[in-house]
């Protein structure tokens, strides 16, 4: 999507309506609310830069992903009745909103306390996730947490993918029924901004500060 956003070649902004086919294909809605949130709170602070999301072909585009994923749910169907009702209503609605909802069929209920999902994230991401954390908080501690939000707000990639990577937690922190694999989009544009920020250290200056024997630590 960054290569829509950042007004790459046309061809890229068909790959965006594949791309949210395949989604459908593989998790069903949900793909469309995790791609779709990102995109609104990036377009709310970079209200200049919403030229290349105007020139998608949003008509055509649409029918392109429905081309593409509805012939599989209404064969699913037919397949097997009441399909439908299951993974649309069932997986996507009474899952979120009951969190003892004993409708899964292939598994059970799991209530979890709210905001969960965030405990998950650290877990999953172990151990960058601590680091980034421990990073953040050093520089708070420094009085460099406005320059960190203002270098991201003013960067439009960065912000992009901090968007992304905070979607999943955001969309299910308010659900009671959650899994640790919920938060699995947001590892990959997590470890992106990780390994960003890690990139950006003072490794050298930090190497020759740091103690290197025993010795030296206990002097």
């Amino acid at each position: 999507m960054w290569f829509v956003l950042s007004g790459r070649s046309d061809y890229w902004r068909w790959w965006f309506f594949v791309g949210l086919a395949i989604g459908l294909l593989s998790k069903g809605p949900l793909a469309v609310v995790l791609t779709v949130i990102p995109l609104v709170l990036w377009a709310a602070i970079f209200r200049q830069r919403l030229q290349p999301l105007k020139k998608l072909p949003w008509l055509l585009g649409s029918l392109l992903t429905l081309a593409i994923a509805v012939p599989w749910y209404v064969l699913a169907e037919l397949k097997t009745p009441g399909f439908l009702n299951y993974f649309i209503i069932g997986e996507h609605f009474s899952r979120f909103l009951d969190p003892g909802w004993a409708g899964d069929l292939y598994g059970s209920a799991h209530d979890r306390p709210k905001g969960m999902i965030w405990i998950f994230w650290l877990w999953a991401s172990f151990p960058w996730g601590i680091i980034g954390l421990v990073g953040f908080g050093l520089a708070a501690a420094r009085g460099k947490t406005k320059d960190i939000f203002t270098g991201a707000v003013q960067d439009a990639s960065t912000l992009y993918l901090l968007f992304c990577a905070i979607t999943p937690m955001l969309f299910f922190t308010l659900a009671g029924n959650t899994l640790w694999t919920y938060i699995l989009p947001s590892l990959p544009f997590s470890a992106i901004l990780i390994a960003g920020w890690v990139s950006k250290l003072d490794l050298a200056r930090i190497s020759h500060s740091a103690p290197t024997t025993f010795a030296d630590q206990a002097w």
